[in-house]
């Protein structure tokens, strides 16, 4: 081979690596790049994720018994916390879904059908035309049998519908009671005023008699008269509901 041969391959051969020391280049400017990007990305997934074990933390200690529903038709339950099982006595592996809670929390077939019927409305007009849930009450089975009186409600969190159970069973029986008690002494009240009217007209009568005899046995006439019609009128079927004993 000649020189100038040798030179030429030489001159080829450089050529080649310039190339090659410019796509080397481009390369690590690309993985750079890529690295910058894959970097970037391990990083927003990280503060996402962190994101959602602080939301889970938080409501795995929230004090109201809380579950999240799986909106993409399969009916999972993706969460149950502390107090849902507390409460309710189900671990997450007892109800993994819907339907699993409601052929436990509502055995009465019925009674399932009236929940999930409105539920499922509930859920649609909110989900559809932004429509608050609205609160309303529940009689829930527990694990152990206990029947409980739960008030419900849910609301969308991103894509997590975010439902809380609060056990008001103690709070609507001490209301019944309060209200059974109110009732008593209105009761209580409406007896004492016929005694005092009774034994006013009572003692209005005697007075007249003291006075006029005529008098007072008219009153008295008049007093078997008004109790002749009305238990006649009660006897025909009239004023049923105002003429009791």
């Amino acid at each position: 081979m000649s020189p100038d041969e040798i030179r030429l391959e030489l001159t080829q051969v450089g050529r080649e690596l310039y190339k090659a020391a410019d796509a080397i280049q481009l390369l690590e400017v690309e993985v750079e790049t890529r690295a910058k990007e894959l970097s970037e990305a391990w990083q927003v997934a990280r503060e996402e994720e962190i994101k959602r074990r602080k939301k889970r933390l938080v409501l795995e200690n929230i004090p109201i018994p809380t579950a999240i529903n799986n909106l993409d038709g399969s009916k999972q339950i993706t969460f149950i916390n502390k107090a849902f099982t507390d409460v309710f006595g189900y671990a997450h592996e007892d109800i993994p879904t819907l339907d699993d809670w409601a052929n436990k929390a509502y055995p009465n077939k019925p009674y399932r059908e009236e929940v999930f019927t409105w539920w499922n409305k509930a859920v649609q007009d909110y989900l559809e035309k932004g429509i608050a849930m609205p609160e309303r009450d529940f009689h829930v089975q527990t694990k152990s049998g206990q029947r409980l009186i739960v008030s419900i409600t849910a609301r969308l969190v991103e894509k997590d519908l975010i439902v809380t159970l609060l056990d008001v069973t103690k709070v609507r029986q001490a209301r019944e009671l309060l209200e059974k008690q109110s009732l008593d002494k209105v009761n209580s009240a409406l007896k004492k005023i016929e005694l005092t009217e009774a034994k006013m007209l009572k003692s209005l009568n005697a007075l007249a008699m003291a006075r006029d005899n005529e008098t007072g046995k008219h009153i008295l006439r008049t007093q078997h008269y008004v109790k002749c019609i009305a238990l006649r009128l009660r006897a025909m079927g009239n004023f049923v509901d105002e003429l009791d004993d």
